[in-house]
């Protein structure tokens, strides 16, 4: 499903979720857009929180030193990802949860490559919880979610 990215709700039909973005993971993942030649593929985790099949996006992670970026291509290596993921959810007050990735593609409407398919069913394995999955392109963003 193909929506504009922005702050507040995405409804998803396939199946009914919603999403929520709080304004500053809304903010931190459109910097990454690639609407310039020279920028390089990004992504990082979704963290937040799980209202039944809805989503509630406070956190995001960004890309690190040693995360692979290339203009089409990205691949999440480097192990801050799992360490602000572990430091949140370990919090006091209101354990975050992992909610799913995101990452860019150089495209107006963007689609998951057979790859991204590979990964994302590779991830859904280890979780037993439904995840999101968000592509940003230059003009929309995909969204898929697994149950």
């Amino acid at each position: 499903m193909l929506r504009k990215l922005t702050e507040g709700i995405v409804i998803t039909t396939s199946p009914f979720s919603v999403v929520i973005f709080s304004k500053s993971a809304a903010k931190t993942i459109l910097k990454f857009v690639q609407n310039d030649k020279l920028k390089p593929e990004a992504g990082g985790l979704l963290l937040g929180y799980r209202h039944g099949n809805n989503f509630e996006i406070t956190k995001v992670t960004v890309p690190f030193p040693e995360d692979i970026q290339k203009r089409k291509y990205f691949e999440r290596n480097d192990s801050n990802h799992l360490s602000i993921f572990s430091k949140l959810r370990t919090h006091k007050n209101r354990a975050i949860s992992f909610l799913g990735e995101w990452h860019t593609h150089p495209e107006s409407n963007p689609i998951p490559s057979p790859l991204d398919k590979k990964e994302w069913q590779q991830i859904k394995k280890h979780n037993t919880e439904s995840l999101i999955f968000c592509i940003l392109g230059t003009e929309s963003t995909y969204f898929s979610v697994y149950k």
